[in-house]
């Protein structure tokens, strides 16, 4: 395959995988296997060897369900996370080279907590570590911590913009603002400022005049300085933009990364279109690397491929739809679609979301991947 220069390519680790019903088609037989490190480890390992550039680890408060935002009693579905920095820091000590891109809950979360947990992280995998800031649009999430209730969304309303502006502006602001403060207290406690030759005497520590200890405020949030540990090398940020305007703004105004989702209505020229005009009009925004987002069902034929999900649906008992494009087809399919995005300047790469974990996986480190990196 050639291609007009190095994509990169990751894939979003999600339980069983991100088909609700994907359970009932794993070969994994035993529950308590994805609730241990060897699982993970093992994963984390094969993408690295595959040469995948990053693999991203969803967080979550509330407990998952079929539907949008409303948990039920059914027990033939994945539920459950492990918290997403524990479980990052398990398949970053277990590689060389892959980077991991760690969701956290920014709506019921301390921005200090954040930052520093973070910044610890990525002081043990310098260059591989990252952050996705995640928007809590969840009833249930305030419900179980206890807090303010935030606007929420209904299921009917994560496809249709006007409601997800409507319902969700305040929280997307309020993220901006988050991240904002999460990356002024990155700067707080510089690496450069632990002690040199250069710097200070030879049995000093730290060069206090580089540490600084003033109030940082964004919005709503408020912290003091400094952090409690080194930063080195701040975290990328990576931000999920579809649906709506708000998200478009702001992966654009927090993010070094942004996950877009382009499909046969919306296409990836319109969506980089709409993200150029918002980095045009936002002082605060900057120009972000583009990935494009979708979920993956592969089979040996289209045929089989349409089977699979099918199946998938019967076991969910409806026909699953998803908050960005279902990839139905095969792995040379796959990577037709990845080439024909190459055409736009500003396109990195790739987040592919396995329906079923872990064999929509190894479809794509055996037979995507190599073409790829071939």
């Amino acid at each position: 395959m050639n291609l007009p220069r190095r994509l990169h390519i990751g894939i979003a680790l999600e339980g069983s995988g991100w088909h609700p019903a994907s359970w009932s088609a794993s070969s994994i037989t035993k529950p308590e296997q994805l609730f241990q490190p060897r699982f993970w480890q093992d994963m984390a390992l094969r993408l690295d060897q595959a040469e995948v550039d990053f693999a991203t680890i969803e967080d979550g408060i509330s407990l998952q369900g079929s539907s949008f935002g409303f948990a039920d009693q059914r027990a033939d579905q994945y539920r459950g996370r492990m918290d997403s920095l524990v479980l990052g820091t398990v398949m970053l000590n277990a590689t060389s080279c892959l980077k991991v891109i760690m969701s956290r809950n920014v709506t019921h979360t301390a921005a200090f907590l954040v930052a520093s947990q973070l910044a610890s992280v990525a002081n043990l995998a310098p260059g591989r570590v990252g952050w996705r800031p995640q928007v809590s649009s969840n009833a249930a999430d305030s419900a179980i911590i206890g807090g303010k209730p935030t606007p929420s969304l209904m299921p009917e309303d994560i496809y249709v913009p006007t409601r997800i502006a409507h319902r969700l502006r305040s929280l997307f602001d309020d993220a901006a603002d988050f991240v904002a403060v999460v990356k002024a207290l990155w700067q707080t406690f510089p690496g450069s400022a632990l002690s040199t030759e250069t710097t200070s005497a030879p049995r000093d520590f730290l060069d206090p005049s580089r540490i600084s200890r003033d109030p940082i405020t964004a919005g709503q949030h408020k912290a003091s300085g400094p952090l409690n540990v080194p930063v080195f090398q701040p975290p990328e940020t990576m931000a999920l933009a579809h649906h709506a305007l708000e998200p478009y703004r702001f992966a654009a105004i927090a993010a070094d990364s942004v996950l877009v989702t382009p499909d046969g209505d919306t296409s990836l020229a319109k969506i980089l279109s709409v993200l150029q005009d918002i980095e045009e009009l936002s002082p605060m925004a900057s120009t972000s690397r583009i990935y494009c987002d979708l979920i993956v069902i592969l089979g040996d034929s289209q045929e089989h491929a349409r089977s699979r999900k099918e199946e998938l649906d019967g076991c969910l008992g409806s026909e699953w739809s998803s908050d960005t494009h279902i990839f139905v087809g095969t792995p040379p399919e796959l990577i037709d679609l990845i080439q024909e995005w190459t055409q736009h300047e500003r396109f990195s790469g790739v987040r592919l979301r396995p329906a079923v974990i872990p064999e929509d996986v190894n479809r794509i480190i055996e037979e995507v991947m190599p073409r790829i990196r071939g």
